[in-house]
């Protein structure tokens, strides 16, 4: 409990010297100006889980393609995000079961909250 207090006190006594920094324009003080370079295109750095099973699976074929693991999976996972977006311009979108589940669980409620409408003149002239 001491320490938390500590850091407490700490953290408020950063904070008040910070607020007067701004308050008196100086809180660029004693930092050091530097010339830098940003690249136009820094891309993201994604991390991802593999299991030790699936990890050799994927590097025994990136091996056997003679492609760096970065590249093979970089490559595998915009073929997948391609061939997809085909598919879903075709009408054709392959569900995984849960997502499938998760899509049904939607319909159902979207049916169940939708209003009941008025039959069209085609329907009551039969």
């Amino acid at each position: 409990m001491a320490t938390r207090k500590m850091r407490n006190e700490i953290d408020e006594e950063i904070i008040r010297e910070y607020a007067e920094r701004r308050r008196t324009g100086t809180e660029l003080k004693d930092h050091v100006q530097v010339t830098a370079r940003v690249a136009k295109d820094v891309g993201t750095i994604y991390s991802v889980r593999f299991s030790e099973p699936e990890m050799q699976l994927i590097e025994a074929q990136a091996d056997r393609e003679g492609k760096r693991l970065s590249v093979f999976i970089r490559e595998a996972a915009l073929k997948a995000a391609v061939s997809g977006t085909a598919a879903a311009q075709e009408g054709k979108v392959e569900l995984a079961p849960s997502e499938q589940e998760t899509l049904f669980q939607a319909l159902r409620q979207v049916i169940a909250t939708k209003p009941e409408t008025k039959p069209s003149r085609r329907t009551r002239a039969l």
